[in-house]
């Protein structure tokens, strides 16, 4: 059973490691992009990667058994019944042409079932 207090836990740290990617995001927002291609229209830049890295960092310090989904980065520990899932920059084509409508996203899985996000 998946306790209030490490619900708690696992929930500030999805806030501090969003908010921490989106201000990254933020200050980075008019500065020159690394723009790559997976596939036809699916773009990353060196945005996402960053973004990305700081999230992982910041799961990672607090739960380093926990499983990890992203979309840059392979998975980590797979074995975890938690498994954080990471979207770093939800809507990079339109960051890249500065359409201001994107967002961080994060949710959590416990067991299969998604617990936050």
């Amino acid at each position: 059973m998946l306790s209030d207090i490490l619900l708690k836990n696992i929930f500030q740290t999805a806030i501090v490691a969003a908010q921490s990617a989106g201000q990254f995001i933020m200050e980075n927002v008019d500065k020159a992009l690394e723009i790559n291609f997976k596939g036809r229209a699916n773009v990353v830049t060196n945005i996402d990667r960053g973004a990305e890295k700081i999230i992982i960092s910041m799961i990672l310090e607090s739960f380093p058994d926990h499983q990890i989904l992203a979309e840059e980065t392979p998975a980590v520990n797979t074995s975890s019944p938690f498994r954080w899932i990471i979207d770093p920059l939800d809507g990079t084509t339109n960051f890249v042409h500065h359409f201001p409508v994107f967002a961080v996203s994060i949710a959590v899985e416990y067991m299969n079932d998604i617990v936050i996000g």
